[in-house]
């Protein structure tokens, strides 16, 4: 199976990278994970190489082929590459696209993010859920360390103040963010039984600033 994907994500996950975008022929998301690797699911850069030599980044529109649907209770919008996946790079988008892109993408609660107000969801409600990738539009978005070296994000919604979500875009690791407006992309991680507790975070994997909005 063979997609045309905007890339709006590659987030850091155990020394890869979570890759996920816009099905530009749909609408609809998609993540992009390699099964080769259960500990992380996640692809590298090398696996994003077009036939130039050139390397897939954010805001490319790619055709990637050989694609397996394999979708999850918690993340439906899942495909599988192996190791005869190709990626074409055909275009690189502006960020200023993601003002029209927001209209076509899946719409989504605006009075949450992924099921409530939290930056965390219980199991038993994250299997609720249709899906597992937002993209939004937010405001008076900060990123900052916490106590245990975490990247942290909190952004107003729709009027409500969201906080302490976990940043996993990179770009953010070396250049705090302070910003009037941005597009984020959430995305619901796996189940996280570390405290035997069943629940699932959700994860800022990319930020994208508005022109003239940081502060």
């Amino acid at each position: 199976m063979t997609k045309r994907i905007l890339i709006l994500t590659m987030s850091s996950k155990q020394r890869k990278y979570c890759v996920a975008g816009l099905d530009v022929d749909n609408n609809q998301f998609i993540r992009l994970v390699d099964n080769r690797y259960p500990e992380s699911n996640g692809i590298t850069t090398t696996q994003m190489m077009d036939p130039s030599g050139k390397f897939a980044k954010i805001l490319d529109l790619v055709s990637v082929t050989k694609l397996t649907p394999a979708p999850t209770p918690i993340q439906p919008e899942n495909y599988t590459i192996s190791s005869a996946t190709t990626f074409k790079i055909e275009v690189k988008l502006s960020p200023n696209f993601l003002s029209t892109l927001i209209q076509r993408c899946p719409v989504v609660n605006s009075n949450s993010i992924l099921g409530n107000k939290s930056f965390k969801i219980a199991a038993k409600e994250a299997n609720k859920l249709n899906h597992s990738i937002e993209l939004l539009y937010v405001q008076q978005l900060v990123s900052y360390i916490n106590e245990a070296g975490r990247i942290k994000a909190d952004f107003r919604y729709n009027e409500i103040m969201y906080r302490n979500f976990t940043v996993t875009d990179p770009d953010i690791f070396f250049e705090p963010v302070d910003a009037d407006a941005a597009y984020i992309v959430v995305s619901l991680g796996e189940l996280n039984n570390k405290r035997k507790i069943g629940e699932h975070y959700k994860f800022v994997a990319k930020i994208f600033v508005v022109d003239g909005a940081s502060v």
